[in-house]
């Protein structure tokens, strides 16, 4: 983060949000799938010039799906693109306070 310009407030907020927000949650096992490529994947979202996530790189996805030995079908894919759309309106929401 401080390679794009992140003050050290900002990133301890980022940090302590992080924190906050990683509680338990149960998923159903019909959308485990769909969890496991988000969390491959978490690493490779794209930055606008402000740091704000805008998207999945989806080159990057395929490559850290194929090193995890998932394999993306059209439907699994349809999932990662809500779960993608979701984390941006969150990711957002969060820059917004």
């Amino acid at each position: 983060m401080r390679a794009w310009g992140a003050s050290e407030d900002q990133i301890s907020q980022w940090l302590s949000q992080q924190q906050k927000q990683n509680s338990e949650f149960a998923v159903r096992p019909e959308n485990w799938p769909a969890v496991e490529l988000f969390l491959v994947a978490a690493t490779q979202w794209r930055l606008a010039t402000n740091g704000a996530p805008y998207g999945l790189d989806y080159a990057g996805v395929e490559l850290a799906a194929r090193w995890a030995e998932l394999k993306i079908t059209p439907e699994l894919f349809a999932d990662l693109r809500i779960m993608e759309q979701a984390a941006i309106a969150k990711f957002a929401e969060l820059r917004a306070r």
